[in-house]
């Protein structure tokens, strides 16, 4: 058996600081979800080359300054939606069938809102909503 050369004992080296360098930056990388962080670093120790370049192209998420500013721009031009959902929850909650008021408790799990703001309507073309209707006719005894 022949003895590793120079070469791929710099190259393995190389790759491996890469790699923890990598890892390093998936750790220390503000607002990420710890189970996110720990997927990322699955997938860089389990494909080490491929595993650094998809968390380069897909892990580091940058919507840039001027999107940021943007969007707080028309969250700032919105009303607050504490004070529509309280002007709105009697109204809201008496319309909720209570076959279906569980679905907006997981909405609300989901969302974080706390009631709908608005009463939600689908308005599409006439046969689009004749096929709508016709789908919830059928669904309806399961619901």
């Amino acid at each position: 058996m022949t003895p590793p050369s120079w070469y791929s004992l710099i190259a393995t080296a190389s790759i491996l600081l890469l790699e923890l360098g990598v890892i390093a930056r998936v750790l220390l990388r503000p607002h990420r979800e710890p189970a996110s962080r720990i997927a990322w670093v699955v997938v860089i120790v389990a494909l080490p080359a491929f595993g650094m370049l998809i968390y380069l192209f897909f892990g580091e998420v940058n919507i840039g300054r001027r999107r940021i500013e943007k969007m707080r721009a028309v969250l700032k031009s919105m009303p607050p939606m504490a004070d529509a959902v309280e002007a709105d929850r009697h109204r809201l909650e008496a319309e909720v069938p209570e076959r279906h008021r569980h679905l907006f408790g997981l909405g609300r799990s989901i969302s974080g809102f706390e009631r709908p703001v608005a009463r939600a309507e689908v308005s599409a073309w006439p046969v689009s909503r004749r096929l709508w209707n016709n789908a919830m006719a059928m669904l309806g005894p399961v619901l």
